[in-house]
């Protein structure tokens, strides 16, 4: 067995007023290819870029603040308590954070930054 605290994930700093700690992935001391958990926090008003995976599926879980998002094409809003599957090939984005947020991505199979696809 082995726990993850706080303050062993690895932080980045994504920029734009997006940060993302990993806890279980590629250069955590938690590795599994099967999948990889981070926490993804957004200052108001940040934004993330439009992309889909060709093989990866990502679930959020969105347990502060809220945002407005796109996926394919469909603007919505999710905010604490929301969850939402990015199925592979969905195009997604978050169009702005309406207020400082929150939320836990698992994805599957382990992150991979080559299949972070926004052409």
């Amino acid at each position: 067995m082995k726990a993850v605290r706080g303050n062993e994930a690895l932080y980045i700093d994504k920029g734009g007023g997006s940060a993302l700690a990993e806890f279980i992935g590629r250069k955590t001391d938690i590795r599994r290819c099967a999948y990889a958990v981070a926490k993804t926090r957004l200052r108001r008003g940040a934004a993330e870029e439009k992309h889909h995976h060709a093989v990866t599926e990502e679930v959020y879980m969105f347990t502060a603040g809220s945002c407005r998002m796109k996926i394919n094409g469909t603007e919505e809003c999710f905010s604490a308590g929301d969850l939402l599957v990015a199925e592979t090939g969905d195009e997604h984005e978050i169009l702005e954070a309406l207020e400082d947020t929150e939320f836990w991505v698992l994805t599957v199979p382990a992150f991979d930054p080559g299949d972070y696809l926004t052409d």
